[in-house]
């Protein structure tokens, strides 16, 4: 009996029936990706007949990235997968949704495992030392600087009160009749001397305020600090009383402000483990206050700064120091004596004041998290082809010499039988016959111009390729000791432009982390290279004295169609004396 629908239709409803039913559990996960991997790892493929295969469900839900960022990337703009079928609501917005062939959706669940990473995290510590100091001194005698002379007549008047008793009252005037003018005398003046006064005053007042907060932030997310208080400030207005007429009862609203220290930054992890931050920092302090109709308002100071710094994990920088220093001197006395010296201090005052004032901050990052990034994160990308319908690579090949391949064995003569490693309990392979005409691994080898070199010097390092079959392109990553060695230039060795095509060889050095990677290719349209050669010279400056070991990390080897061609990668190293 023929059935109703195929076994990759039924496949399909289920996954998509499956979790439905279970959308509101926690358990959805669990049941729809592994029946998703198990049909994934079968031999799902199209039918040669050239009808499309049977497109399934795909959902993955993201630990960071939006889904609006997968859509949006170049994967996506390839047509590599299609996403825009609207997922369901119940899985907005944190899983990603997928719908395709099983060999794209394989590709997919490998993207998105590789760049769904949580994201750096950066712990910054903060110290704001901020140190005032203040100086006052006053010295000298004051002596008085005027008098004043007054002329004054008596007038007295007697009363009589109700006992009988009777008082008499002088009351000093400054006018005389002409009648008693032959009766002044000295009695009638009198002089006012004013007091002197000696000042030896000494004041000093120091103050020290240190605060050592921490913050912690995502990579590319902004983090906030505030240290100090918030000031009240008065806004008035005016309320209409009636609707169109000018004036009205005025109204006074309070808003506050934020007076102290804030610090705002937005730390970015580098892949280098440098953070770089952009830093806003501004201190706001209350330097008086006016008074409007009644009302105080405070007069504030305002110093920013802000920029881009980059620093290494654990590195302290002084991000902004504001630095106030003032000085007054004030001399009060005898217009003339005050100025000469010594004698200047019995007949002036001199009063002089010195302010300090200091603020530092000191910013010293540490990372807390770094995305977990495994050598099959980086090979995965790296090897997934051209062209809008990709084939799904898998893991990528092993590194000999320090790494030696798994399965690398001498080869076996003519007519003698080839053996394979065991299986994961040590048994032996069935033995299999060599065809004679059997192609043989292309190597990559590393050989130095000289092993043993002095200080100061240059030794230059060849990448040798042979039994390279349609070489199209090769990409690698090199470690060296940077204490001992420094790499300087990176040349074509001229295998892979031995026909006369033009090449592009993009290396990148980095020599503070000892590493290098170097990418090289043939321009479109040309066929691969064949043979042996020479792909790359490298020239190293020597440093101290030291071995250095020179070694693959990773690297690969591709035809015209970008597939992993399979070879062997052998390191050297070199002695500096």
């Amino acid at each position: 009996m023929k059935p109703l629908a195929s076994w990759e239709e039924s496949m399909s409803f289920l996954t998509a029936t499956w979790v439905k039913s279970f959308k509101r559990k926690l358990l959805w996960s669990s049941i729809a990706l592994p029946l998703l991997r198990r049909s994934i790892s079968w031999r799902y493929k199209p039918k040669p007949t050239g009808r499309p295969s049977t497109r399934i469900r795909f959902w993955w839900p993201l630990i960071t990235s939006r889904p609006d960022n997968f859509t949006k990337s170049r994967l996506s703009k390839l047509s590599i997968w299609e996403t825009h079928w609207p997922p369901p609501t119940w899985l907005k917005p944190l899983p990603c949704y997928v719908r395709d062939t099983p060999d794209k959706i394989a590709m997919a669940e490998k993207v998105l495992q590789s760049i769904d990473k949580a994201k750096p995290e950066v712990l910054i510590e903060v110290a704001v030392i901020e140190v005032d100091r203040s100086f006052d001194r006053t010295l000298g005698l004051q002596p008085p600087s005027s008098t004043s002379a007054a002329f004054s007549t008596g007038t007295t008047t007697t009363t009589t009160g109700t006992g009988g008793t009777t008082s008499t009252t002088t009351t000093p005037v400054n006018n005389v009749t002409i009648k008693n003018l032959p009766k002044i005398g000295s009695g009638n003046f009198s002089i006012t001397i004013p007091s002197s006064t000696l000042d030896a005053v000494y004041k000093r007042t120091k103050a020290k305020v240190l605060q050592n907060p921490s913050l912690r932030a995502a990579d590319g997310k902004p983090a906030k600090l505030r240290i100090g208080t918030k000031q009240p400030v008065a806004q008035g207005s005016f309320q209409p009383t009636f609707a169109g007429n000018i004036g009205g009862t005025p109204v006074v609203n309070f808003t506050t402000i934020d007076v102290g220290v804030n610090l705002d930054m937005t730390p970015r992890v580098l892949l280098n483990r440098d953070i770089s931050m952009t830093i806003k920092v501004a201190v706001n302090a209350i330097a008086g206050f006016e008074n409007f109709s009644g009302i105080r308002y405070p007069v504030l100071t305002n110093r920013e700064i802000e920029h881009d710094i980059r620093l290494k994990e654990g590195e302290s920088s002084v991000i902004g120091g504001i630095i106030t220093d003032s000085d007054s001197v004030s001399v009060n006395g005898v217009a003339g004596v005050s100025r000469i010296p010594l004698l200047k201090y019995l007949f002036s005052t001199e009063t002089k004041n010195r302010t300090e004032a200091e603020i530092i901050i000191v910013i010293t990052p540490h990372i807390v998290r770094l995305p977990e990034y495994l050598e099959d994160d980086y090979a995965s990308i790296a090897l997934l082809g051209a062209g809008n319908s990709p084939r799904f690579i898998g893991r990528p090949i092993q590194l000999s010499g320090d790494n030696p391949l798994a399965g690398k064995a001498a080869q076996p003569g003519a007519g003698q039988p080839a053996t394979t490693p065991g299986g994961p309990f040590g048994a032996p392979a069935q033995p299999q016959a060599t065809p004679a005409n059997a192609p043989r691994l292309a190597s990559v080898k590393l050989t130095p111009s000289s092993t043993e070199v002095a200080v100061g010097s240059r030794v230059g390092v060849s990448a040798m390729i042979e039994n390279a079959q349609n070489v199209y392109a090769l990409s690698f990553s090199l470690a060296f000791d940077p204490k001992v060695l420094k790499l300087v230039e990176v040349q074509n060795g001229g295998f892979l432009s031995g026909d006369g095509k033009i090449i592009a060889l993009a290396p990148r050095i980095e020599n503070e982390a000892g590493q290098t990677v170097v990418s090289i290719t043939r321009p479109p349209e040309s066929s691969g290279m064949s043979g042996n050669g020479v792909l790359l010279n490298l020239s190293f400056e020597t440093l101290a004295a030291g071995t250095s070991a020179i070694s693959f990390t990773q690297a690969n080897i591709r035809d015209l169609n970008q597939t992993t061609l399979p070879a062997s990668f052998s390191s050297t190293q070199v002695t500096v004396k």
